[in-house]
């Protein structure tokens, strides 16, 4: 996976990390695979979030970065703040001015 992640990733507009303890393992934190793909694409690292969708702790670089918490809401309310955070991210990092409702 990082291979193909590192590959990837400086030619996509937007990387996303969507955070599990299914992903982190045990014993794993995702901060190697993922140290591997910032140093890969040092300059996009505004460009990279995290959603987190269930209990855990994310260490090392996954720790740095802008993130989503999604954890214990329902699927609407999960839906909604979704949108709302990933605009906010999105807005930041080009410097748009927030969408207006």
């Amino acid at each position: 996976m990082v291979d193909r992640t590192k590959q990837d990733a400086p030619r996509s507009a937007w990387v996303v990390a969507v955070l599990s303890p299914a992903y982190l393992g045990p014993d794993d934190d995702g901060a190697t695979e993922w140290g591997a793909v910032l140093n890969a694409t040092r300059r996009h690292t505004d460009r990279v979030f995290t959603v987190i969708v269930a209990d855990c702790a994310p260490a090392g670089v996954l720790a740095e970065l802008p993130w989503i918490n999604l954890v214990g809401l329902d699927k609407d309310t999960a839906s909604r703040t979704l949108h709302r955070e990933v605009l906010q991210i999105v807005n930041v990092a080009t410097k748009c001015p927030p969408e207006r409702r």
